[in-house]
């Protein structure tokens, strides 16, 4: 298999050799990927914004990363 990267460049590069000969078949596919993508797509998102609600609400720490007086 590889590493990581290197599976993710070859499915890369087999759907651009999909779309440049057969665009219909390329088409179909991502339209049927964003299909079953999107709804978790729209969790993660909804998750990601409650997350930043709440950061935002909490009190910021005041330890830690400020300039030292010396």
């Amino acid at each position: 298999m590889g590493t990581p990267r290197r599976l993710l460049g070859t499915l890369a590069g087999l759907l651009v050799l999909l779309a440049i000969i057969s665009p219909e078949a390329f088409n179909w596919l991502m339209l049927r990927a964003f299909n079953a993508l999107w709804p978790w797509a729209q969790v993660v998102g909804m998750i990601l914004v409650g997350v930043g609600i709440i950061m935002a609400l909490l009190p910021k720490s005041s330890k830690g990363g400020g300039k030292k007086d010396g």
